[in-house]
């Protein structure tokens, strides 16, 4: 009877072999996001939505409470394919974070524009905390 020859010997995977293996497989999900597949757009909203939100409430300034809405539109930009990403490991996540910010700061002059635009009694965003 013979037994085959096995090794005890466990597999090691280092923590940044896991980090990179994760960031290159949601760098793949970003990129297929972009092309329209949900499921790409399911796993990267998993797993970037909290940052997502938090860069775009840090460009909302007092309008913080649209975050969520600017993520869903960027999340709709890139499912229609206006969103392209660059090629090359590790550069998509940050592009993702850098335009929902670049979003968020276009959201906030807009709505300060409205907000100065439908002002009542001289009333402008200096003096919104003076109540």
């Amino acid at each position: 009877m013979s037994h085959a020859n096995r090794s005890n010997i466990a597999t090691y995977t280092s923590p940044e072999a896991t980090q990179s293996a994760r960031t290159r497989s949601l760098e793949a999900a970003v990129h297929l996001a972009c092309d329209g597949d949900t499921d790409a757009a399911d796993q990267v909203a998993r797993e970037l939505r909290e940052r997502m939100v938090a860069a775009a409430r840090d460009n909302l300034g007092i309008f913080f409470m649209d975050a969520e809405d600017v993520v869903d539109d960027l999340f709709v930009e890139m499912l229609e394919g206006h969103v392209h990403p660059p090629r090359g490991h590790g550069r998509a996540v940050p592009m993702l974070l850098r335009l929902v910010a670049d979003l968020a700061r276009r959201r906030m002059l807009e709505r300060a524009a409205d907000w100065d635009a439908d002002d009542d009694g001289g009333r402008h965003l200096a003096d919104a905390g003076d109540d």
